[in-house]
């Protein structure tokens, strides 16, 4: 085989590494984060309770941004009023209602099938005197809090006046922003501190967290750098051939550039397709892990490309092919 071909090899296992270490912390990432959720009844950590004097809900859509707002009756059952995004509640089965739908509908916990009642082969569970039609079952196949809830969704709700209302957000920004916009529209509100449930409550680790994934992005960054000056070392009788043979400078390094960036998203689509196969990941990571690589790469090659400039001014290109 030759030895090109074998370096090209080399590097895009290298890189299929580098790629698969970044995607398995990402794919434990998106675990963790679903398990906390999942043990503090699907609510993030940046959620905000408020208490309401009368029977008001919003009903005007509140921002652009991703956020959803729950009408908490009890422990079990919620009114879903408004879900400004894609979010949905893992499923067991079924599949998770639209805010735009206009028929009663609901999923529920595991737990919860027990009250469901069956007409014509479908399942429904009865609350507040209306029948709500089951598409599906939320949780896990293990136990948490979430398999004693059910989420109602109702064009129009019957809403007490004791219930609380729950904004949730993936971003505490959008959930401040969207208080204060609440409490514009109803002074008459009050928000109440939140209490966390679960691993939230138990399991506060977001310090050390945190301090792995910088730990781990270093990590990555300085095996891109070394393993990239070794591969570049090893492109240098290329490089001092063409250097030689009269081929414009910028032309090599475009070419050295364009090389090394196509190895690199040929390893991404292969690790990304590994993962894949067996534990799906988010398609948005491949690309800012693509981006990410990219970016470090052609950082590293603009140095080492400058560097190595010096040495064809100095003539070592015509001592390295000797």
């Amino acid at each position: 085989m030759p030895s090109v071909i074998r370096k090209d090899i080399a590097f895009v296992l290298v890189f299929v590494c580098l790629f698969s270490l970044c995607f398995s912390f990402q794919i434990f990432s998106i675990k963790q984060k679903l398990y906390f959720e999942l043990s503090n009844d699907l609510y993030t950590k940046n959620h905000a309770v408020f208490v309401n004097n009368n029977d008001w809900i919003p009903s005007e859509k509140l921002g652009e941004s991703n956020y959803r707002i729950f009408f908490e009756v009890n422990n079990s059952y919620r009114f879903l009023i408004q879900n400004n995004g894609e979010w949905k509640p893992p499923m067991l089965s079924g599949h998770f209602f639209s805010e735009t739908d206009q028929e009663l509908q609901a999923v529920v916990g595991k737990e919860m099938i027990q009250y469901l009642q069956k007409e014509n082969e479908k399942s429904y569970v009865f609350y507040q005197g209306n029948k709500y039609y089951v598409t599906g079952i939320l949780g896990k196949n293990y136990a948490s809090s979430s398999d004693y809830l059910a989420i109602l969704h109702h064009p129009n709700p019957q809403i007490p006046t004791d219930g609380r209302i729950i904004l949730d957000s993936d971003s505490k920004a959008t959930v401040n922003k969207i208080t204060k916009r609440l409490n514009d529209l109803n002074p008459s509100i009050t928000q109440i501190k939140s209490t966390q449930k679960g691993l939230y409550r138990t399991g506060n680790v977001s310090y050390y967290y945190h301090l792995l994934w910088v730990e781990m992005y270093l990590l990555v960054l300085f095996s891109i750098l070394a393993f990239l000056r070794y591969w570049y070392e090893k492109e240098q009788y290329e490089i001092n051939v063409l250097f030689l043979l009269g081929i414009p400078k910028k032309m090599i390094q475009r070419k050295l550039v364009i090389k090394a960036s196509l190895l690199i998203l040929l390893s991404n689509f292969i690790s990304f397709g590994l993962f894949y196969a067996f534990n799906p990941v988010p398609f948005s990571h491949l690309v800012s892990n693509a981006c990410i690589f990219l970016l470090a790469s052609w950082t590293c090659m603009y140095i080492f490309i400058r560097n190595g400039s010096l040495r064809h001014k100095s003539g070592v290109a015509n001592s390295d092919i000797k």
